[in-house]
Parts: structure tokens; sequence; C-alpha cells
């Protein structure tokens, strides 16, 4: 598994993670790439299945890297102004959004733009493709929320909202989606269309993420964690990251990296200050979850440049850290993908893609030279 992630400074850096069953020491981290691909702030990030990295940022420009082979595909401009959501829909589209109100619709065996949809009435906030591949929805500061058909490409019906959201998020399996706003979460039920759930939050609230379909972590001010089950609608637990503001969480999927219910050490906070179970509401810790599916492996990451590692076990409702990756950049995006370590067999490629701003690969494969050069480009950037 490599994670990716995009700072403040413009920088993408990725970090590859190798666990192993046995022992702590297993579980590390290897820088994998530094890349200086933005002019300005990066916004957004996402990886398709295939491995093929999107990226946006105030530049108004989408990069695309090849992650497998590690080069460059190039630049897609098509958007007036920054670029504030990116999602690929399988291995087919790339669909991108801005402050324009436009959305762009790129095919990716061509990489040629098909489409622009001409959404909302100011900047689009965020999108979100539903797993079946058929529903899309986007938000914007126009208060409107619109549900885009997207076997016809066109929209199906607008929806005004009470107030601007941040983001749009498909739970899971699908049955849901939240509006989020660093104040206020709504959920709606898919099958009704019917509000399902409204909550006001007595902390600024920075991102959150479904890790079931009715079970979502809520990110708050100080890098705290909650635990919410829809079905119940009750906190079950409240976990401190020790992370100064949390900026983004991913729920990784098993099959990416290797089982780490024993690879597990050293609590954040002891058991007994860990959790803040509502006990009015879940008593006796009867949290409602699938006792077989005990553990969930979650990354976050914060603004103060740490990602972090965690084995969050949903029977005993507790959260462990599993590996700190320290960037030194203040991080405005994450994603992940599971492609494999490349080594380049000759330094002198290194050497040519750092001075290119491209892409640099694996710095095991780096020479003592190499490194400088790299110093130097962050000194230069930061």
């Amino acid at each position: 598994m490599e994670i990716i992630v995009g700072s403040y400074e413009g920088l993408l850096m990725g970090y590859s993670i190798k666990s192993g069953t046995k022992t702590v020491q297993n579980c590390r981290s290897i820088p994998t790439f530094i890349d200086k691909s933005h002019s300005y702030s990066v916004k957004c990030i996402d990886v398709s299945s295939n491995n093929i990295m999107a990226t946006g940022g105030i530049d108004e420009v989408i990069n695309i890297v090849d992650l497998n082979k590690r080069i460059s595909i190039g630049s897609l401009v098509k958007h007036e102004s920054e670029i504030t959501s990116l999602k690929f829909l399988n291995t087919s589209y790339l669909y991108a959004c801005g402050m324009d109100g436009n959305i762009s619709i790129w095919n990716l065996n061509n990489w040629n733009c098909e489409k622009v949809l001409l959404a909302h009435q100011g900047p689009i906030s965020s999108i979100a493709i539903h797993y079946s591949g058929k529903l899309m929805l986007s938000i914007g500061q126009d208060k409107k929320l619109i549900t885009w058909n997207l076997t016809q490409q066109k929209k199906a019906f607008v929806t005004n909202l009470d107030k601007n959201y941040d983001q749009v998020i498909w739970s899971i399996g699908g049955s849901y989606y939240a509006l989020f706003s660093s104040q206020y979460l709504q959920i709606y039920q898919l099958e009704t269309a019917s509000l399902y759930l409204s909550l006001k939050f007595g902390h600024k609230a920075t991102t959150l993420c479904f890790i079931e379909d009715d079970l979502l972590l809520i990110a708050i001010e100080k890098g705290f964690l909650k635990l919410y089950n829809l079905s119940k609608k009750c906190t079950l637990a409240k976990f401190n990251t020790k992370q100064n503001r949390v900026k983004q969480i991913i729920l990784v999927n098993e099959n990416i990296i290797s089982s780490t219910s024993s690879v597990c050490y050293q609590p954040l906070t002891p058991s007994n200050q860990s959790l803040d179970i509502s006990r009015k509401y879940c008593r006796n810790f009867d949290t409602g979850l699938n006792n077989n599916i005990k553990h969930k492996i979650i990354i976050t990451a914060s603004s103060d440049g740490t990602i972090k590692l965690f084995d969050l076990d949903l029977f005993k409702l507790k959260l462990e850290q599993l590996l700190v990756i320290d960037t030194s950049c203040r991080i405005t995006c994450m994603a992940i993908s599971n492609s494999k370590k490349h080594h380049y067999e000759d330094n002198s490629l290194i050497r040519e893609n750092i001075v290119n701003n491209n892409i640099i690969d694996s710095e095991e494969s780096i020479t003592p030279d190499d490194k400088l050069i790299v110093n130097k480009k962050l000194k230069k950037s930061i």
C-alpha cells in the first residue's frame, strides 16, 4: 500500500507501508517519491483502481501520473479557476469540478474532455460518485444539491439546501449520503431520498469518513475522532489522535494491507480514557456492530504534517496507533493506492526526473547527491 499526500506548499509525497504479522517492527514506512507538480497548494487527489493518480490545485491544472510506471502522463486544462474535487469512475472516466461551477468529464482512453456540465451558479465544493457508477452528487456554494444521471450525463433533479456544505459523501454500501460542514451534518437515505438524520456539532468538525454503511468517524477540532452509529443515533466512542487538525480520514481495504491485529501496540491513551461511551443510549457496550468484523484500519492526515495509521477495534472500542509519518509539510489532502514499489536501475534517470520536475521514485535508490538536490528543491519550494 502507498499513501500519497498533497501539501499547502504544492508538493506531492508518497510513502510505501510495509506490514508484518508477527512483530511491530515490520510495520514501517518508506518514502517513495516527492513531486513539485503544482505551483500552489494541492487541493485534491484521487487514484483509480489501475493506479492512475489525478491531482488538482489552485493553479487550475489537473496533473495525471501513472503510479505503476512512475511517469507523468501530462496535464489537463479546462477549468478557469482552482480545482476543488476529483473522482474516477472505474478506469473509464475522470470527473473534475472547480470554483468556476463546471464539471468536466475526461475519457481515460484518450484523455479528451468529452463534456463539460454546467452545474452550479457559483463554486462547486464537492462531488461524489455512487458505487454503482450510475449516480453522482454535487454540492455548490449556491446552496444546491444536484443529482446526476451518469448514464445520460445530465441532471436528474436539483434540491435546494438550507445552507452551504463543504463535502458530499456516499456511505460504504451506498444506502446513505452525507452533507457535511464544520458545524452541521445531514444524512439522507437513497431509497426514499428523505432526511434520515440531522446533527449540529458542539465543536468545529473538519472531515468525516464512513467505515460501515451506518457507522462513521467524525473528526473534530484538536485531533479528536467521534465514532457515530446512525442506526442507534448515538456517539459510541471518542478517541484522541494527538494530531493538530485532521484533514482527511481513509478506511483501508483489508486486501491492500496485511492483517494488523497482532501488530497493534501502545494505545493512544489508557483504556479508561480512550473511550467516551454514551451509556444512556448504548448500555452494556451494545454497539450494534457485527462482532465478526472487529478491526478496521484507518489512516489520518493532519495539517500539522503527520500521517498516522490506526487499528480501530470496533468490538472493544479501542483505537491503537500503528505508525506515525512526519512529512514536515502542511497536508491538505490524501489518497492511497495499491501500486507496487518501483525501482530505477539507473540513478541518472532519477536525476533527470528531479531536474525536469517529474515524479521522483524510491528513496532507497537515490544517492546522497540526489538527496541533496531534493532537499534544495524542497527548501526553495517552501
